[in-house]
């Protein structure tokens, strides 16, 4: 259940790289400088992402006590050279590795400057994809709250199907089931 330690996943227009402790630290220290080295990207005056704030210290201390679980929390989504200069411009990654039964939970959050040009799409379906390079993953779940469509309009882009209340009250369940 091990993810890549410093671990950086590609699409189209990201570089996806996996929280680990020397990151998830810098983050949580609100250390711009350092974050913008680790990461070789600039980092917005609105950093972090809503929503966010109240984990970071809580990912430090995780991948500090737990480094083997390096991908299973956060990830950064940078934006590569290719479409522009490189810049941080959401996260998102899994609410810890999966459960017994083989569920994962996601999370996801882009700047406002950069909501609504698929970025979140993007770097969802590429996380999805390497948590189904995991044979003990059988199921992915997300929860939103129904007053943010572009949230739910992203997991149904990813194939995504309502189930339900959410494990918050006023929040609605999603899930996607592996294919076999």
């Amino acid at each position: 259940m091990s993810g890549p330690i410093r671990g950086r996943l590609r699409t189209a227009r990201l570089e996806l790289v996996a929280a680990d402790a020397v990151l998830a630290r810098a983050d949580a220290a609100h250390d711009r400088v350092a974050l913008g080295h680790l990461l070789e990207a600039a980092i917005p005056p609105e950093w972090p992402p809503p929503l966010t704030m109240d984990v970071l210290d809580f990912w430090a201390d995780t991948l500090r006590d737990r480094p083997e679980q390096c991908g299973w929390w956060s990830w950064y989504f940078v934006r590569n050279e290719t479409t522009g200069p490189r810049v941080l411009l959401g996260g998102g990654g899994f609410c810890g590795p999966p459960s017994e039964d083989g569920t994962v939970v996601i999370g996801y959050s882009v700047l406002d400057p950069f909501q609504r040009c698929g970025y979140a799409t993007e770097a969802m379906m590429r996380l999805i994809e390497w948590a189904w390079s995991h044979p003990t993953v059988q199921r992915v779940t997300a929860d939103t709250f129904a007053h943010l469509p572009q949230s739910i309009r992203v997991l149904t882009k990813l194939g995504f199907v309502a189930a339900g209340a959410g494990e918050e009250e006023g929040m609605l369940r999603y899930c996607r089931n592996r294919r076999t």
